[in-house]
Formats: C-alpha cells, sequence, structure tokens
C-alpha cells in the first residue's frame, strides 16, 4: 500500500511505496506515457508487466441517428405511455450490433526465479521513475523501470547481479473472461470476430500480434539485451507491418539506454510540476489523493496522448474493459478532466477538445436527423473515439441536450480559467451557440414561462413506477441552460458580437432549477412532480450549485433552498452512492462551506472506493459502510478514473474555488486546518493565487495577473486589508468582496490591514 513520509517538504511526499504481493492489476503501480499505459503487479517471484493501449479500438458498428429516429418520436412514444415497447425494441437493437470497446492486450510476465521473491514497489511521481526491490538468493536485488516518452515502449533495467529467469508473453486471449465474456455481460472477443493470436520468438523479439476484425493489428513484444528489458506495443500503420514496427521500436528503446530514457522522463515530469499548483494541508490522506491523482491525471489526459476516456491509458487484461472504456460526455468525462482547471493544465484538455472540433460535422448531421436543425449539434451520451453511438437506450437519447451541453459547459469552464481568446472565437462560442439551439428551439411558452417539456435527468430512476423518469423542466436541464445562456451573454461581449435576444428572455422565463416544497421546506427537485426522494449516485437536481453554478448562495430564496436540499442529500445518502459520488459531495460542501463534511467525504472515498494498490473503484467491497444489499456494494473490481481525479479537483476547491464570479480562499478548508498553504492556484480569469493560512488566520494572499483584468476575491478577513503593488503606495481595501483591477503580468499581495 503506498506510504508517505508525513516529515518530508511537499515534493519528497510524492514517492508512494506499494507492498507486494500485489493481486490483480486493478491494485498495480501505474505508469503511462502519451501512447502507452503500464500496470506492474505481482507476487512471490514473478512481475507482471500488463500494457493497455488508450487508442486500441475494436471500432465495431454501433447506432447512429437514423433517419426515423427523432425526439419528436420518442417524446410521442413516452406520452403515450409506451414505454414497455420502447425498450422491447431497443433490446432488439441492442442485440442486432456490437458497440465498439477499448481492447485488454495482455501482460508480460517476468519471472526473477524460484528463489527469489518481490518485496516493495516505488513510484517517484517527480520523475516517473519505479523501483521494484526484491530478494533473489538470499541478496536485495532491485530494477528500475520507466517509460520511454518518444515510444509506445517501457524499459525495465536491473541492478548489476541480478537477472531474470524468462519473461512469458501472456495475450489478453489467454483469460476466458476476455476470450468468452462473462455470463450475462459483455461478450468476449471471441464473439466479437477476434481468433487467437499468433505468437512469436525470434532475435528481434518475443510476443504476440493481434489481428483485429475492423482496425489494424497490435503487436506486443519484448526483448532483453544484457540486465536491460523493453516492451513495447505498436499498432499496424500503412506501409509497416506490427511485428516489424515493434522491432524498430525495440530496438530504439533499448539503444536510448537507461540513463538517458530516466533524464528524459524526469525533464517531462519536471514541467508538468512547475506548472502545477503546491498544497500544504495536515490531512496527509488527502494530499496523498492530491499529488498520486494529479500524477494520474498527468498522463491520463496527456497532451500529446489520446483523450482521457473512462479508464485512461489503463485496463486490467483478465476481463474486458468496463464500460467499454468509451467517452460518456457528463460529469465522468467532466471530473477526468476537473484536475485541469485549478491546475494550470491547460494542454491536456487539448486532445479532447480537438477530438469534438473533428466531430462537428457528425453533431451536425445527428442533430438534423434527430431534431430537425440546421444550426445546432447533438452529442449522444457514451461514444468511442469516432463519436459512435455505444448505447442506444431511450434514455439516454432522452438526455436532451445534455451532452453536448456538457461539453460546451466543459469549453465555456476552460476558456474562464485559461483566458484564451482564440480558443473561445474558434471552437468554444460556435459550439455553446449550437448546443443551445437546441433549447432554443425544444423551449415552449406557458403564458409568460419557458418549460422543457419532456427530458431526462441522468441515471435517476422513479423507484414508485419503475419506470425512467422523464418529464417536464428536469433541474439539471434548466441549470445548463442558464449556465450557458449567461456564458453566451458574457463571451459575446468578450467577442463584440451581438447576443441574441432570446438568451436573456430565456434567462427571465425560464425557473433555474424545478422547486417543490418538501417536509415543510422548499427543496430542488429531480423535475416537476419528481423530488429526489431515495439515495442516488448523481446529484443531477444539484448540478446548479456545481459544476453549472447558477445559485447565489449567500443570497435569498436560493440560500436557503439549497441548504434545505443538501440537508436532504444528507439525509439520504449513502445507500446507493458510488465512489464519484463522495468526490462530487466534497466538492458541493466545499463550495457550501461545510469544510469537516468535505473532509470527511474524501476521506471514505479513500477508505472505502480505493483498493489497496489505491486504485479507484466504482464499488466497495469494504463491508460497514453501504448496506449488504447496495448495488454498489460487493459488486465486483471495476476501476474507473472519474473518482480519483475528481478526489484531486475537490482538494483543490477546498482550498480555492470561484462562484459566480467571487474567488473564496478556504472555504471548505476544515477549522482544525489551523496550517495550510497553496502554490500558484489558478482561478477564473487565469489569476494565479498563492495563500498560507497560520494559526487558523489567513497571512497573505499572493496574487499573478497573467491577463490583467479585476480580481474579485472574497475577503478572508473581519475587517480592512491592505493592497501592496511593487513600487506603489498601499492601498485599502474593504467590503465583503475586495475588487482589485489588475494589469497584464503584474504581481501584488494582499494582507490583512
Amino acid at each position: 500500500m503506498p506510504q508517505r513520509d508525513a516529515d518530508a517538504e511537499p515534493l519528497e511526499r510524492m514517492v508512494f511505496e506499494w507492498t507486494f504481493p500485489l493481486r490483480s492489476p486493478q491494485c498495480a503501480l501505474p505508469l503511462a506515457n502519451a501512447q502507452l499505459g503500464v500496470l506492474v503487479w505481482g507476487g512471490a517471484s514473478v512481475l507482471n508487466i500488463s500494457v493497455c493501449r488508450p487508442d486500441c479500438w475494436d471500432h465495431a458498428p454501433g447506432w447512429g441517428v437514423e433517419p426515423g429516429d427523432s425526439y419528436a418520436e420518442l417524446r410521442k412514444q413516452i406520452e403515450r405511455g409506451e414505454i414497455n415497447a420502447l425498450y422491447t425494441e431497443h433490446r432488439k437493437l441492442k442485440a442486432q450490433a456490437l458497440p465498439s470497446t477499448i481492447l485488454p492486450l495482455g501482460r508480460f510476465e517476468i519471472d526473477l526465479g524460484a528463489d527469489a521473491e518481490l518485496l516493495s514497489g516505488k513510484l517517484d511521481c517527480r520523475t516517473g521513475v519505479a523501483q521494484i526491490d526484491f530478494t533473489q538468493k538470499g541478496r536485495a536485488g532491485s530494477l528500475r523501470i520507466v517509460m520511454d516518452q518518444e515510444r509506445p515502449a517501457v524499459a525495465l533495467k536491473f541492478a548489476s547481479f541480478a537477472s531474470c529467469q524468462a519473461v512469458t508473453p501472456v495475450p489478453a486471449w489467454r483469460q476466458q473472461d476476455v476470450r468468452e465474456g462473462k455470463p450475462g455481460e459483455l461478450p468476449g472477443l471471441a464473439r466479437r470476430g477476434f481468433t487467437e493470436p499468433a505468437h512469436f520468438d525470434t532475435p528481434a523479439g518475443a510476443g504476440w500480434v493481434q489481428r483485429c476484425p475492423n482496425d489494424p493489428s497490435v503487436c506486443a513484444s519484448y526483448r532483453a539485451k544484457g540486465t536491460a528489458i523493453a516492451i513495447a506495443v505498436v499498432r499496424e500503420s500503412p506501409g509497416e507491418d506490427a511485428l516489424v514496427a515493434a522491432a524498430r521500436c525495440l530496438t530504439d528503446t533499448l539503444a536510448r539506454g537507461m540513463t538517458e530514457l530516466v533524464a528524459q522522463s524526469e525533464a517531462w515530469w519536471r514541467g508538468f510540476w512547475q506548472r502545477t499548483p503546491s498544497i500544504s494541508i495536515p490531512n496527509k490522506e488527502l494530499e496523498r489523493l492530491y499529488w498520486l491523482n494529479m500524477y494520474k491525471f498527468a498522463v491520463a489526459a496527456h497532451p500529446q496522448g489520446e483523450p482521457c476516456p473512462l479508464q485512461g491509458p489503463w485496463s486490467g487484461d483478465d476481463v474486458m474493459v468496463p464500460w467499454l472504456g468509451g467517452y460518456v460526455f457528463d460529469l465522468n468525462l467532466w471530473m477526468c478532466y476537473l484536475p485541469a482547471l485549478h491546475g494550470n493544465a491547460d494542454p491536456h484538455c487539448g486532445p479532447m477538445f480537438e477530438m469534438i472540433e473533428r466531430w462537428i460535422p457528425l453533431l451536425k448531421e445527428y442533430a438534423r436527423r434527430y431534431y430537425g436543425l440546421e444550426d445546432a449539434v447533438h452529442l449522444p451520451q457514451k461514444i468511442d473515439d469516432r463519436c459512435r453511438n455505444m448505447n442506444p437506450v431511450p434514455d439516454n437519447r432522452l438526455d436532451v441536450g445534455l451532452m453536448a451541453g456538457w461539453a460546451a459547459s466543459m469549453m465555456l469552464t476552460h476558456y474562464r480559467f485559461s483566458m484564451d481568446r482564440a480558443f473561445l472565437e474558434r471552437l468554444a462560442y460556435p459550439f455553446m451557440r449550437m448546443a443551445m439551439r437546441v433549447y432554443e428551439a425544444l423551449l415552449e411558452r406557458e403564458g409568460e414561462a419557458f418549460v422543457l417539456p419532456m427530458a431526462r435527468s441522468p441515471e435517476y430512476e422513479d423507484d414508485r413506477t419503475g419506470e425512467r423518469c422523464w418529464g417536464r423542466n428536469p433541474s439539471i436541464a434548466l441549470a445548463l441552460i442558464h449556465h450557458l445562456c449567461e456564458g453566451l451573454i458574457e463571451t459575446s461581449a468578450v467577442l463584440g458580437k451581438e447576443p441574441k435576444p432570446v438568451w436573456r428572455e430565456i434567462l427571465s422565463r425560464l425557473p433555474k432549477a424545478t422547486v417543490e416544497p418538501d417536509g415543510g421546506r422548499e427543496r430542488l427537485s429531480v423535475m416537476q412532480g419528481l423530488p429526489y426522494e431515495h439515495s442516488h449516485r448523481h446529484f443531477s437536481h444539484l448540478s446548479g450549485i456545481y459544476p453549472f453554478d447558477v445559485f447565489d448562495l449567500e443570497v435569498e430564496p436560493w440560500a436557503s433552498v439549497v441548504r434545505a436540499s443538501m440537508d436532504k442529500l444528507v439525509q439520504l445518502a449513502p445507500e446507493k452512492w458510488c465512489g464519484y459520488s463522495h468526490s462530487w459531495a466534497a466538492i458541493l460542501h466545499a463550495r457550501m462551506g461545510h469544510a469537516e463534511s468535505a473532509e470527511q467525504m474524501l476521506e471514505i472515498f479513500a477508505r472505502f472506493f480505493q483498493n489497496e494498490g489505491y486504485g479507484s473503484m466504482v464499488y466497495t467491497s469494504v463491508p460497514g459502510y453501504l448496506p449488504s444489499d447496495s448495488p454498489y456494494f460487493n459488486s465486483g473490481e471495476a476501476m474507473c478514473l472519474e473518482g480519483c481525479l475528481g478526489a484531486a479537483a475537490a482538494v483543490q476547491q477546498m482550498l480555492l474555488h470561484t462562484r459566480r464570479g467571487v474567488t473564496y480562499l478556504f472555504r471548505g478548508a476544515p477549522r482544525r486546518w489551523s496550517d495550510v498553504a497553496f502554490l500558484n492556484m489558478r482561478t477564473e480569469g487565469g489569476f494565479l493565487l498563492s495563500a498560507e493560512r497560520s494559526r487558523g488566520r489567513v497571512a497573505f494572499v499572493r496574487v499573478v495577473s497573467p491577463h490583467g483584468g479585476e480580481l474579485r476575491l472574497h475577503n478572508p478577513w473581519p475587517g480592512r486589508a491592505k493592497l501592496l503593488r511593487q513600487g506603489k503606495a498601499r492601498e485599502i481595501l474593504e467590503g465583503a468582496c475586495l475588487r482589485v483591477p489588475t494589469q497584464p503580468g503584474e504581481e501584488f499581495r494582499i494582507e490583512p490591514s
């Protein structure tokens, strides 16, 4: 289990330790570069190197938006009460085609000999270098592992006296749950048209080639040279056979040598950590969540790699990839990229936004077919890297506009933190307009008000009727619409464009959420006529608090409504919560000022939804927290990244977050954290803030303003503050909100007066 030295400086505490045996790939020590993911695990004398590629898809046909498949027809069927017929129809549709999936690949088993025993593994997150310690013939031995930053390869180097007895390539095909699939679950490779991989053993390398029915072949190969081993996973390309490409890759990696590969890795990681905020908090469990999962984020959303799917670059080789490894454009993908905002990591979002930009012609075609709109986009809920629908069931189709809206919201928020005007003009603003166009068309007038007549609240089911909850004015959709309208008006002014009059009309005539009486208090409902009445993993009705930030938590009536709604969440929690629910709850509590509760949510996540290797689990097998009949207790070991990456972002938001344009310091930091600090954390407007709380009082705030503009800071002191600018007389700031106009490149400091 990873351990950290609590007395070391922050960078020193970025060295983590795993203790062998590590029983499965889900417990493994993770390494990755832009092209290859590696999971290091095993026990006794056998070290397993499981290899994964986030671009290694089986592109099955899936489901598009067919000409007869429209929102209007789906709405009519639901209003006629033809729910069962809908699901019968779509079960048939699902049986007629297979969705795409990322492929499990396999592992290389490194046998150190019968007289050897694996002891521990260390991962230095500062450098991306791992060390495995073992005994061999009664002597201490070790090997180092490092990714080749330029190739889909990993290198291992033994200490001079140590050696391995054998390396055995083991393709995932050998695992029955991969080859055949688990009963009642996703079909295995054989049912998807795969045949057994071809093995080879030559002086140029040994491994296997997996022919793929719909995609280029994959070659996984290793070669030993002296005390070094290189492992590569290469996809066939036009004009080059996969086996030949793998041999070339192994030759190049071994020629670089461990010293050069380590230096290259150190340089890459040094660049990442120099841009990323540093934190110092007294809760070492939460600090571990931050450092280790910022490490995972760096390579899961690699700026030169693939966009981050649900498992990132890591998937086990013992089962088919959970949830097919696709892109889920709602909270799941949002949480995977959330660390980039306060983490000042814009380049890591690039591949995801570039992928969406490539899809726009297809998204517009989907909107033409589904809504009959020429100037809109429609994004299916779960898709592969080619934007093919991976889940055709009607409840996902009635996420009306939400998936494109989530993508547009990610773009808007990225702009607000990066202040990248070119990105706003080229992609974010046009995409926001097209996403909003769906709602402009679907909203209907009833008297002086707008209503959204038929939509869905993600994943929430009505236990009273057994039906999916579809209906009027889902709170999540209303919050998203307000979020987009506000963002479009704001960014229209930035770009010197005239906003559509309908955006202001919607803001004034459409409610921000559905609010209904419940137990004598006004609370946020899931939708009209459906209160939040049972525990559920997806807090869709609370999305107006976060991520869409449309409620002013300091002003009535929303302050009381939100407090009552959070009370209900606490009352019903956590019977049907999964891992990511706790990360989201921590963010909600932090923004509400429930600092101790935010801390508790993350501690629960760490203890119950991470395994002994700190793999991020959707379910828990630890008894005593969830009821034994909860769907999230003992439901298997499925790794997903949104929970742990969301946890890293939650730690950031406990220290710093922005609400309605105002930045708050330490709002989610518990009182007992009397000494806490952070360095160069970014907030909206692109400002980089550093702050320290000493003996329970904020000592100072240091601000760097790369882009200029006005900083609005919630006053962290009970009285006045003084503004210290270089070469200028000090200024006195007063009031609950401190407003500081800034120039590009300016640095200054704020202290209590």
